[in-house]
């Protein structure tokens, strides 16, 4: 049994991309786990009685992250923290030369949504969510990291914006244009054939962290916004296309066996 530690916002459900991604490829392989819900604010008191070790990483900016997990089947592996370490645990990661070629396109993505500062049309919203010892943590933590500037700054200065449209452009266009170049590369010889995935029938871990922004904006921001944001891409389709099968297949409850 695989024991999975999520982010739960105040009503016990998943909003974080990064552990959303894990949550899919733990439905995905088909092994056996229990999502185990921890507010924002409980991390390291949950994860430390259980040996995990602090990030040794200089740029994480926090030692105790989520998601983790712990395998019943692997005790001698402990805690094991950070989205790629525990997809490798799976076997859903490194993969084949061309998962690499395509995870290397996405990182190249994920730069360019940095550059555009798209997460802070997202990130100030964030505290909404979040039960209230969680929400004062969060908004602390983040205006120490954005200094000078508040969480209330960004909202200010975006009240006379478009969100589905800005989302649409600085996040959504971005990660549907590597959805759409790798769909053309392996398009299937029939319709029946044909899937949203980005390398043919079966998903990988990329679709999964693309499909984890689509679902962290429609949590935070909601369906509206997200929908909004499709409609602002070119390729939003093809990006609507993933989310909405990787979703419906692996990110519906209940996941795994419920905690007790």
């Amino acid at each position: 049994m695989i024991h999975f530690y999520d982010i739960d916002d105040a009503e016990g459900k998943p909003w974080s991309p990064n552990t959303q991604r894990i949550l899919y490829a733990l439905v995905y392989s088909k092994r056996p786990f229990v999502r185990h819900g921890v507010p924002m604010v409980d991390i390291a008191k949950v994860l430390v009685p259980l040996g995990a070790k602090a990030h040794e990483d200089e740029n994480e900016e926090v030692p105790y992250t989520l998601p983790a997990i712990t395998d019943d089947d692997a005790p001698q592996l402990g805690v094991i923290m950070g989205t790629f370490a525990i997809v490798e645990h799976l076997g859903l990661w490194p993969g084949s030369d061309e998962v690499q070629a395509l995870t290397r396109r996405y990182r190249s993505a994920v730069s360019v949504i940095r550059e555009r500062e798209a997460t802070m049309f997202i990130v100030p919203y964030v505290p909404a969510r979040l039960e209230p010892r969680s929400a004062e943590y969060f908004v602390t933590s983040r205006n120490a990291r954005f200094a000078p500037k508040t969480l209330d700054d960004f909202i200010a200065a975006q009240a006379a914006l478009d969100h589905g449209e800005e989302l649409g452009h600085r996040l959504f266009t971005s990660l549907a244009d590597v959805v759409a170049e790798w769909k053309q590369g392996h398009a299937p010889s029939s319709a029946e054939e044909a899937t949203p995935y980005c390398l043919g029938k079966e998903p990988c871990y990329i679709d999964f962290c693309i499909a984890s922004f689509v679902f962290w904006v429609s949590s935070i921001r909601g369906a509206t916004i997200a929908e909004r944001a499709l409609d602002a891409c070119a390729n939003g389709a093809s990006l609507r296309a993933l989310y909405g099968t990787v979703q419906a297949n692996f990110g519906q409850e209940p996941y795994g066996r419920p905690a007790k």
